[in-house]
């Protein structure tokens, strides 16, 4: 998940322990053995950040949902499909997850994807929550740790010292349209796959490949697959040119594992 290209502030921050992040809650994932994984919440008391083992309650509340955690992955990557080359893919990728990440999040930082590569899409995400985040001070890291923006930290933002580029038109364009309610990125979660993609794609820059991102990786729709130059490359060489999942309801879950595969074996392609 955290090298898959769907997400860009998870990160490795010790040998085996992850930090992962989602509005301002921040989430310790550590590898104890082979089967066991231990979850670590940082809880923040007048400013002093402590990490505690996340309790049942935050575990349903806030990161079942975002390691879509009742989505039964084993059952999809068992389904009979004759194809040696998702095979393989999915062996690479076993226990990848297609997060459901927040939907603000997503947007903007799928907006920076564009002509960028992972490394860099990263950096200039760290400089915008740097900046215009909340901070809290994490124990576990003995540093402060920044939240990303909320809408209202970025109206009429500066952001001349995020590597924003030629994307920063686009990044103002989508805070205006939520801070004015002119987008209404909760309630998207409810209309149909076609209005959704339709109603993103009208903020500036926005195009149908960044907007099948965040509809992916926002809002589960899973049978949404975006493409980009890897998975142009992935259907040509391993598919004869042709996407052979387009219709599949779980579509947008084999994309990761191809896509996946794809950027950590580059030498391939």
């Amino acid at each position: 998940m955290v090298r898959s290209g769907q997400c860009f502030r998870p990160r490795e921050i010790f040998p085996s322990c992850f930090r992962f992040i989602t509005k301002d809650s921040i989430l310790y994932l550590k590898q104890v053995s082979a089967k066991e994984l231990a979850f670590y919440i940082n809880i923040t008391e007048e400013g002093d950040g402590e990490a505690r083992e996340i309790t049942e309650k935050q575990w349903k509340k806030i990161w079942l949902p975002y390691f879509d955690g009742k989505r039964k992955y084993g059952k999809i990557e068992r389904k009979s499909r004759e194809d040696d080359f998702l095979q393989k893919c999915i062996a690479y990728g076993k226990g990848l997850r297609v997060l459901r990440q927040d939907p603000f999040e997503t947007l903007l930082t799928f907006i920076l994807t564009q002509r960028k590569s992972i490394p860099a899409i990263r950096s200039s995400v760290e400089k915008l929550c740097e900046r215009f985040g909340e901070k809290q001070y994490s124990k576990v890291e003995e540093k402060e740790v920044y939240l990303f923006p909320r809408a209202e930290a970025l109206q009429n933002a500066d952001f001349s010292e995020c590597s924003l580029g030629y994307r920063a038109p686009f990044v103002r364009d989508a805070v205006e349209r939520v801070l004015e309610k002119r987008l209404d990125l909760r309630a998207l979660d409810k209309v149909p796959t076609e209005e959704l993609l339709f109603k993103l794609m009208e903020v500036h820059g926005v195009g149908i490949k960044v907007a099948a991102c965040v509809a992916l990786f926002a809002y589960s729709r899973m049978d949404i697959i975006p493409e980009d130059v890897w998975m142009k490359r992935i259907w040509d060489k391993a598919y004869c040119g042709e996407n052979p999942y387009l219709n599949d309801p779980d579509g947008g879950i084999i994309q990761q594992y191809l896509f996946h595969y794809a950027i950590h074996h580059k030498e391939e392609w």
